[in-house]
């Protein structure tokens, strides 16, 4: 990913160079256009929150100069931030699922005493 992601920021960073705005706004379409990546792409990072995004009219829409930073960004994590992240979340995950079977288990005793 991390060479996807510093050629992606390579390209942005020749539009620049090549006096092409990089203020304006792209649609799902134009970004992954502009970019050289599927639409699905785009979507799965605004998804993931890897690239910062407004909704107008139920459309999500980016500036290209926050999608620079936010992709040199997550390109400069290490690989340890990475996997921490996603241990973090892995945790906070079974976490709930352990709230959840806990839960379930009171209702359960619950409805039981209620029969008695």
């Amino acid at each position: 990913m991390r060479a996807i992601n510093q050629r992606i920021i390579d390209r942005l960073k020749t539009l620049k160079i090549e006096g092409k705005s990089i203020t304006s706004i792209q649609t799902d379409k134009g970004l992954a256009a502009l970019i050289g990546v599927s639409r699905q792409t785009v979507a799965t990072w605004r998804e993931k929150g890897i690239i910062p995004h407004t909704t107008i009219q139920g459309y999500a829409n980016y500036r290209i100069k926050d999608v620079i930073r936010a992709m040199e960004a997550h390109n400069s994590k290490s690989d340890y931030s990475k996997a921490l992240e996603v241990l973090e979340k892995d945790a906070a995950f079974i976490e709930l699922e352990n709230r959840i079977t806990e839960l379930t288990k009171r209702i359960a005793a619950l409805e039981n005493s209620k029969q008695q």
